[in-house]
């Protein structure tokens, strides 16, 4: 019911600045560097998982589970190049 109002709702504007919240400073010609570098971080745990997957160091990982955290780890990785 809730969902059959909203075709008879008008929708709501959203302001175009919206999505300015972003840092759109260029260092080390770098656009957006903050944005680019925080990825860095991500990259380590994606490193560091991965690693510990196909070693199998870490508990859970010789489970019937082992490909789904391989394929998280690899996963989080395309996100951080995203």
């Amino acid at each position: 019911m809730v969902f059959s109002a909203m075709f008879f709702v008008k929708p709501i504007p959203q302001d175009e600045a919206y999505h300015n919240f972003a840092g759109q400073r260029e260092v080390l010609g770098i656009p957006n560097f903050w944005n680019v570098i925080s990825n860095i971080p991500v990259f380590f745990v994606v490193l560091i998982g991965t690693i510990a997957g196909i070693k199998k160091k870490w508990v859970g990982f010789d489970t019937p589970a082992y490909g789904a955290y391989l394929l998280f780890f690899i996963g989080v990785g395309f996100t951080g190049l995203g």
